[in-house]
């Protein structure tokens, strides 16, 4: 691993440690450190394997945390992006844009 790469971890969780560790911050910094480590491995990030895989892992260390309200909107909105932008490839009135060349 390089050293750049062990500084975006530390900076995830730095980050998540600054805005108070809640679990939707949790969730996304382990999306994101997933996304970072797929990327490490040389494969493709897919959004649904990680939602579930960070879901889960919260799951198995507090399982009361799934009771959060903040944690079940947050997979919610989460998974409603991701599906939203799959069935009608970011493209659809109500969707948001899949690419950033679709946003100019």
């Amino acid at each position: 691993m390089r050293a750049s790469h062990a500084a975006d971890f530390a900076r995830i969780g730095a980050y998540t440690l600054l805005t108070g560790a809640h679990p939707s911050a949790v969730r996304a910094a382990l999306m994101v450190g997933l996304a970072t480590l797929a990327a490490l491995t040389g494969r493709v990030a897919d959004p649904l394997t990680s939602l579930l895989l960070a879901a889960l892992a919260m799951a198995a260390l507090e399982p009361r945390v799934l009771l959060d309200i903040g944690l079940q909107l947050s997979l919610s909105a989460t998974l409603g992006s991701f599906c939203c932008g799959r069935a009608c490839g970011g493209g659809c009135a109500g969707c948001p844009a899949s690419s950033p060349s679709r946003l100019g």
